[in-house]
């Protein structure tokens, strides 16, 4: 595995000895690394997804999202977050496990209202 990571450019080593990034390497690191704190966040802080679960789960989802993909899921946390009609508060709402609690159905059906009203606006 170095010594494919070396051939493609990304890493010096030296083997049993020197091991280290290339700027490109660190490049590339830095770019999985930004594609996985967007990911993670959109499933902990939009979908509530348990953190352990959240961080197993953008790891693998990291390596396939593309570009405008990622920027979706970044803007679309980013407008869930700062909504002036709904916002932070408007999460609330939302929790996936009440799928047969017929009152969190309700909260649903308001939070659904409320994101088309703040959508709307924006359109």
């Amino acid at each position: 595995m170095l010594k494919t990571l070396s051939e493609k450019g990304l890493l010096d080593y030296e083997k049993y000895d020197f091991l280290a990034l290339t700027e490109t390497g660190s490049d590339v690191g830095q770019e999985i690394d930004h594609k996985h704190q967007i990911l993670k966040s959109f499933l902990t802080n939009i979908l509530k997804i348990d953190y352990n679960q959240a961080d197993a789960d953008a790891c693998k989802m990291e390596h396939a999202v593309s570009p405008a993909t990622l920027v979706a899921f970044a803007d679309f946390t980013e407008f869930i977050e700062s909504c002036p009609r709904g916002g932070a508060s408007w999460l609330g709402y939302f929790n996936p496990d009440c799928a047969v609690d017929i009152y969190c159905g309700l909260k649903i059906l308001v939070a659904t209202l409320v994101s088309r009203f703040c959508f709307s606006t924006y359109l």
